[in-house]
This record gives C-alpha cells, structure tokens and sequence, in this order.
C-alpha cells in the first residue's frame, strides 16, 4: 500500500512485536504540566498525556462521584483509541470527530478551546453515531491486511494476554499495556493456516497449537509454538486425509496431549512433547468443534479454539457430560481462566466432538485403548457465544443461566472469536474483526440486564441498562457508498445512501433529519448499472432513462462521470485493470484512448478547470488528473492515500479536490488545490474507510466513513 496506515506520527506498526499500538516518538513532546493525573478527562490532559497509561486512568471516570460529563469524556476517548497518535493535533482531530458522534457538544467546544501553536485546521460540525457503543473500552489494529482472530485469553506474568492470529501469524498482546509478547514464527518451508489454535502447558513452557502442513503439502500437521518467545517447538504430523479442520489440547495419565480433527472426519490424538499416537484413531467423527472436559474431576476446562468447519462455525455451544455441568457453569470468570484450553488431569479426560448438533458426540480417552463413547447424557452449558443475532452481532450468555449479557455486541462477527477475561476486575469480552482490530468490550454495566424490551443502540436500551451518554445521531447499519447535496433556496440536504441502497437524509447545518426531498433536485449525475460481464449501461438516477446504448468490455464495474467535449455529451471511465476511456453517451462509440492503462480506478470525477474539460481518478496511493480535450495525462500526479471517493469545487478563488479511502484499517481524507496541484492543509484520519464524499455550496464537505456520515469544516482561508 502506497500510504502510510496510521496517524501522522501516530500508531506503530502492530507489526513491531516490541511496540505496543499507540507507541511512537511524539513529533512535538507535551506541555509541562499539561497532564492532570487526577482529572484523566480534562480536556488538555486528553490531548497531551500519553495514551496507554491516560488508557488506565479513564477508569476514575466510572467512579459516581464523577458525573455524566466525566463518563461521557472518557467514552469519547475510547472510541477511536487504536487511532491516537503522540502529535496533539492529530488527537485533537480524532477526539473532535468522536465528540461529535456521541453528542458530546461542550466536550467538542473545549477541545478547540485547547491553546496549541496553530488553530485547528479540520473542525466537524455534526457526525451520525449509529454503531457507537459504550461498552467498547479498547480497541487496536493487529492486521493491516487480514482480518484478525482472537482465540483465547491466557494469563502472562499476572495479566490477561490475547491470543491472536491474521493469517499465517500469531501472536500474545498484553490487554493491560498493549505489548506484543513473542510472535508464532512459520518454520521454513511449512504452511500454517492458524484456522484453529489451542493453548496448554507443557514441559514448563506454555505453548500455542495449531493446524498446518509439511513442506510438500500432502500431510497435515499439528505444529507448536513457545506462547512467551515465538519459538516453534515441534511439527507432529497426523494421519488425516485432508487439513486439520481443528484442534483442542489436554492432559491424559499426566500426558500433555493434542486431539485434532481433519476435514476427512477423523479424530487423532498425539501426545504434545513425542508426537506419538496416545491411541488408535477415531475414524468418522464428523467434527465441527472439538472441546475438551473432564468427567468427575474438578472444574471443567474449555478448550480454547475458533473452530471453524462446514457450512458454519458452532457458536461457544460447549456440549459437556451431565456429572460436570455443576461444576462447569460455576462462575462466569472460571471460564476465562480455563479458556487456555487445558483440561484438568485425571482419569476421566473426555474429548467433545460436535458436528451437528443433533450429532453430539462424547469419547472418554485413556491411553492405548481407543476412545468410548461415554455413558453420560451430554447437557449444554452456555459458555462463550451464543448466537448470532439476526443483523450479524454476536451476544454473550450467561453460564449459569443462559441469559443474554446486555445487547448484541457491534463490529463482531462468528468465526472471529469471542473470549470472555477479566480485566483491572472487570469482566469484558475480547473479540477480532475482519477489519483487522481487536476490541475488548465491557460487559460490567449490564449485570442484572433485562433482556425483555431490547430497542437497539443508540436509539433505546434495554430495560435495566444504563443510559447511553451524550445523543448520538442514529444513522446507517452498514456502509455508506454514496452522497449527493440537494439545495432548496436556504436549505441544504445531505442525502447518503448505504451499500444496499438505504437512504437517510440529514440538514447540512444541524444533521438532524431533514425528511423527504426532491429526487429530481439531487446532484446524481449518473447511475452504473451492470447488465453481462463486462458491460454497463449509464442511467439518468432520476428518471431511470438509459443515456444510451451498453458500454464496453470493461475489467469489473467501472466507475462513471459525465461531461461535454466541445458540446457533445461524453462519459469518461475507469475500470478495475486501469483503463481510462471516453466515450460518446449517444452512440456508445469508444473514443481513441487517453494513455495506457495505469493501476486500479476506484472513482472518478470530472470538472471544467479554467475552460478546460479534465478528469480526476483515484487509485491505490495516487490521483491523476486528465486534460479531456488533449487526451493526455496531466503529471506529476497527487500522492495520496488509496482513494475510493473524489468531490471537486469551486471555494475562495480555489479549485479544490476531496480525494477520500483507505489508510487501512482507517479512512483517511486529503485536499488538494488542483491549479497549483499542493496539498491545503494535512490530511485527516477517520475511524473508518472513506467510500463517499460530497461539497455543500457552504463550502463543507460531507464524508461517509464506515456506516457514519459526517459534515466537517476543512482548513480554509
């Protein structure tokens, strides 16, 4: 990627195993005295102490001595926590934005009120805050590239540390300080896919499983790893046909052991140091998940896997013996502890296999014998996940009861992970993304929650729950590809329309909602509409009148704008191989190419820049501009982040462009002058990809970020 992933100056890369994300050089160091240790959400404090320990001391402000005001602060910092970085500015931005988003006015006010060596330059004006969540108390990016997978929490040195995995890499991140303890490093030659993991001790050393393959690829292996060092402890190979689907670890007669699982249907267990077989295999298990427990033996443990496997994972549906299920549903912190996946030694080890449920199975093993079945009815106790609530969120259970632990959680997803801990005494859920980012979630503030009237966040919550602070506009469920301005004589309406074609209206000014508006009064200049592979056709948005006949052959869906050239009406295009092309609307003729192909357009836009007709397109790390009527590119082009959003106006005697995308995992917003083709201002980071933007004739710019939408001030003169 052609852009930098993180804040000017800001976060690390969470590549860097000594670094925890938010570690960085300050470019501009803090101001003596302007941290305030006991008041951790003054405003300046805020700006200027260093994140990860200010982190810890935002738990003063849950004390109910504080007041909302306090409460409210310290939500606002949390939120986009993973994107502070040391430069104050940049924080200032960040906290602006987020300030917004919760409704937190006075808190916006003192933010600029700030003193700093130059006024702020970008300002939000008002920002919607559908998905926001008080529950989220910390937030990092693992992966810049892969979703991210949290599989278990295990104790190191006295605090909760998370195993993660992106890919074919993993990892332990301390939950308290942020620091990346050792790293699972691929031995040569081999392929790990880390589709499971399990975690257990042996030999004095604590150590990571998972599923993986020899260097010729034909045999499936169980590969192990030192947790604390990175240190790849052993290969075991199995006996499946085809990969390791999963795998769950335990003690048998005083024998670490791994039971895995293949996509042939087969079980195995191996004894963890040797690689022997501790029994004859078990052919046709149909394993799904594999768990682990012990039968008339002290508390039961879980093993600590994602199991993912067929049509769908099983969702923390842990199917344990019924003489163990007092035992196993004793207290909610029982099972964080046992999530490391070590079940306790004795003579009644049981292995759990789960296909279907209605196929449950339960093998007792001992070693040199094959596995029983167990004469035991197995009972469900609820100890991780759920289920998977219809809109795609996960929701914790009680295990005592099976009751739901307050709402669905936001931006979790199955197959991802979601382990209960315990962190500074409270109980919180850590869960991966495909964003890449770990969350952890505060679940202390809905004990006794009461799941009878659930409305939603932030628009109601349930009844017995506490109150959300601030008023966050309510706004999109899902991500927000398209805004168009509608101007009716003193009124000015953002109209945003997410991916699956949902719309919502907000007053530029204010954002509240501004209701209906004139279809024929939007700026939506043309629609692209897929009708073969390769082929679109161009449709008036309003009318749904094709401008003309179907265009083509392009890479993908291009994408499309209109313009004149010397009166006859063309569009000018950009597709997913890098072509650029005009063609006439009216006939569908291809006129003679502009240049060669370059990288991936993702959008485009168009423009008469002092009477003459260009075109802007935005790629990964760049944007190019075009003379239309020379039909050649216009260099040098304009280094930017990888640009999914274009908007060009007219503001101050200034032509300027709003070039809006990713900065993975964040969005990221540049502004050009495309005369002088400099930079205006430095560019800002949003809490997520930027896939819209959008000019008021007040001369704001409306950004859709993620699900959100907001209207910002950018720096002018």
């Amino acid at each position: 990627m052609s852009c930098d992933a993180h804040p000017r100056g800001g976060v690390s890369s969470p590549d860097d195993p000594a670094s925890p994300p938010g570690e960085a050089t300050a470019e501009k160091p803090p101001r003596e005295g302007a941290a305030r240790d006991d008041v951790p959400w003054d405003p300046e404090t805020m700006l200027r102490a260093e994140p990860w320990s200010l982190l810890a001391r935002m738990d003063l402000a849950d004390l109910p001595r504080t007041g909302p005001e306090a409460r409210l602060a310290a939500t606002v910092y949390r939120t986009s926590f993973d994107a502070h970085s040391f430069h104050p500015e940049e924080r200032r931005w960040l906290l602006s934005l987020e300030a917004a988003r919760w409704g937190a006015v006075d808190l916006l006010d003192a933010l600029a009120d700030v003193p700093a060596e130059e006024p702020p330059a970008w300002r939000p004006l008002w920002a919607t805050g559908g998905l926001l969540d008080e529950r989220l108390r910390l937030s990092w990016p693992e992966s810049s590239h892969q979703g991210t997978t949290v599989h278990g929490v295990i104790p190191v040195e006295g605090r909760p540390a998370a195993v993660v995995t992106a890919w074919n890499r993993g990892w332990l991140r301390d939950l308290e300080t942020g620091g990346r303890s050792g790293e699972l490093l691929i031995p040569e030659g081999y392929s790990v896919l880390l589709n499971s993991t399990a975690i257990t001790e042996a030999d004095g050393r604590l150590l990571v499983v998972a599923d993986g393959y020899e260097p010729t690829g034909k045999i499936p292996t169980v590969e192990v790893w030192d947790a604390l060092t990175g240190e790849h402890f052993g290969t075991i190979p199995t006996g499946h046909a085809g990969m390791v689907k999963v795998v769950a670890t335990a003690v048998v007669n005083g024998r670490a052991v791994v039971a895995s699982a293949g996509w042939d249907g087969d079980l195995e267990v191996h004894d963890l140091l040797t690689g022997d077989e501790v029994c004859p295999p078990l052919p046709g298990a149909d394993v799904n998940s594999l768990e682990t427990a012990v039968l008339d033996g002290p508390p039961a443990a879980f093993a600590g896997t994602a199991a993912l496997g067929g049509d769908r994972p099983v969702l923390g549906e842990t199917i344990v013996p019924a003489a163990s299920t007092s035992a196993a549903a004793s207290t909610f912190a029982s099972a964080s502890a046992s999530a490391a996946g070590t079940a306790t030694p004795g003579d009644g080890f049981v292995v759990v296999t789960t296909g279907r449920p209605e196929k449950t199975r339960l093998w007792r093993l001992r070693a040199g014998h094959p596995p029983l079945p167990t004469d035991e009815p197995p009972v469900t106790v609820w100890s991780r996940v759920a289920e998977e609530t219809p809109q795609g969120r996960m929701r914790l259970r009680d295990l005592h009861t099976g009751a739901p632990v307050g709402p669905a959680l936001p931006f979790t997803w199955a197959g991802w992970g979601l382990v209960p801990t315990v962190l500074r005494g409270r109980r919180v859920a850590v869960t991966g993304a495909p964003d890449g980012r770990v969350r952890v979630w505060d679940l202390s503030a809905y004990d006794g929650y009461e799941p009878a009237r659930e409305l939603g966040f932030p628009s109601g919550e349930p009844d017995g729950s506490p109150e959300p602070p601030g008023h966050p506009l309510p706004g999109h469920a899902i991500e927000v590809r398209e805004l168009t301005v509608v101007t009716d004589g003193d009124r000015t309406t953002v109209v945003s329309r997410d991916k699956d074609g949902g719309m919502l209206t907000w007053d530029a000014a204010t954002g509240r909602a501004a209701g209906p508006v004139d279809p024929d009064a939007e700026n939506r200049a043309v629609r692209v509409e897929r009708i073969r592979d390769g082929w679109v056709t161009l449709r008036d948005p309003r009318t749904g009148r094709e401008f003309g006949p179907p265009l083509g052959p392009f890479a993908g869906i291009p994408a499309a704008a209109l313009t004149e050239l010397d009166g006859v009406p063309v569009a000018f295009t950009g597709d997913w191989a890098g072509s650029v092309d005009m063609w006439a609307v009216r006939t569908g003729e291809r006129l003679p190419r502009l240049d060669e192909p370059t990288s991936t357009v993702n959008a485009v836009v168009t423009w008469n820049l002092d009477g003459r007709p260009i075109a802007v397109t935005g790629s990964e790390g760049v944007c190019r501009m075009w003379d239309l009527r020379e039909r050649h590119r216009l260099d040098p082009p304009l280094k930017a982040c990888e640009v999914w959003a274009l908007a060009v106006t007219e503001l101050g005697g200034r032509t300027l462009l709003a070039a809006g995308g990713y900065a993975m995992p964040y969005g990221k917003v540049h502004l050009f002058d495309l005369r002088t083709r400099e930079p205006v201002g430095p560019p800002v980071h949003f809490p997520e990809p930027v896939r819209a933007l959008a000019w008021t004739p007040q001369g704001t710019l409306a950004v859709g970020f993620g699900p959100e939408v907001a209207v910002v001030r950018p720096p002018l003169p």
